[in-house]
């Protein structure tokens, strides 16, 4: 499989890319909507951050 760590860096990179434009072709562009889902993933970045 990969074995090189920068590799799976990369491949990581790579994923959360492809991830990213699903969800940007897949979403309302309507404002109200875009900032609706910029709140919930700062709600989830915050629960992360205060996990530590």
């Amino acid at each position: 499989m990969i074995s090189n760590k920068y590799e799976k860096i990369v491949f990581g990179i790579m994923i959360a890319m492809a991830m990213g434009l699903i969800i940007f072709l897949n979403m309302d562009h309507s404002l109200h909507k875009m900032h609706f889902e910029e709140d919930k993933i700062r709600i989830k970045i915050d629960s992360i951050y205060k996990g530590y």
